[in-house]
């Protein structure tokens, strides 16, 4: 709401952060929930705000672990495929 405020309206809001003004609105009536916004809305809405720290416990450690195991065995050559997978299976995160 404190964006919100500060932009004066939904629409100069949505203009900001490049997000539709219909999902504003809908955000603010609680017609989607905060818990339902995707990590790039949710850095889009708050930018600089949001952190993502590696997991402290339980099976996502785990699973980090494991995936740096693996990809310390990887050669070069092996590294920039799985680079190149990961990038055309999530674009927008490579983009960041």
């Amino acid at each position: 709401m404190a964006q919100l405020s500060a932009a004066g309206s939904q629409t100069e809001l949505a203009r900001r952060v490049g997000i539709d003004q219909g999902r504003i609105a809908k955000l603010v009536s609680g017609k989607i929930k905060f818990s339902n916004l995707t990590l790039e809305t949710v850095e889009r809405l708050f930018p600089g705000m949001l952190t993502v720290e590696e997991p402290r416990m339980g099976e996502a450690r785990v699973m980090c672990k494991r995936i740096q195991r693996i990809i310390d065995r990887l050669n070069d050559e092996e590294l920039a495929e799985l680079l190149v997978w990961l990038a055309t299976r999530f674009p927008q995160r490579a983009k960041e």
